[in-house]
């Protein structure tokens, strides 16, 4: 009889544990965009707390290189003041918040590679939503379209190798 408690007790810690585990996996932020820092990261407030969002699977060019401004500009006009969520995949070595984000039904990071504002990072990106960018990133080099209309545009990770 005394097992029984013991045994309750087991499976709603094993319940409990495995709730945690997939709710971690999928962490989910609704917020206010309070500003654009560039054409790939943005500051979003929720609540009184302000998370700086990296813009997962994808690379704006750098501050410095052709067409930041655009990417910027581009962000800015889908973003800025808008109430976004934010699905995070994870965190970087500078402490954001590494997400996909969306408004309404919109994918941000989807759209700015198929505007020409960004490249597909395939160092990072490796789910199955980066094949369909990597065709829209074809596409949108194909029509010259964005930074593509540049020549020989080099991606930022190059970009920043190349200044150090």
């Amino acid at each position: 009889m005394k097992k029984y408690p013991l045994y309750i007790l087991l499976c709603t810690v094993c319940i409990c544990f495995f709730i945690c585990c997939v709710s971690s996996e999928a962490e989910t932020l609704r917020g206010k965009v309070v500003k654009i820092i560039d054409g790939d990261s943005i500051m979003v407030k929720e609540g009184k707390q302000t998370h700086e969002v990296r813009l997962w699977g994808i690379d704006c060019p750098e501050y410095d290189q052709p067409y930041a401004s655009f990417a910027r500009k581009l962000s800015t006009k889908m973003l800025k003041g808008k109430t976004v969520k934010v699905v995070i995949k994870g965190h970087d070595s500078y402490g954001r918040d590494v997400a996909v984000v969306f408004y309404d039904e919109l994918n941000v990071n989807e759209e700015l590679v198929r505007q020409g504002a960004a490249w597909v990072y395939g160092r990072y990106c490796r789910d199955s939503i980066c094949h369909k960018w990597e065709k829209y990133e074809r596409i949108s080099r194909t029509e010259r379209v964005g930074l593509w209309a540049g020549k020989q545009p080099v991606p930022p990770w190059k970009w920043r190798r190349s200044k150090k």
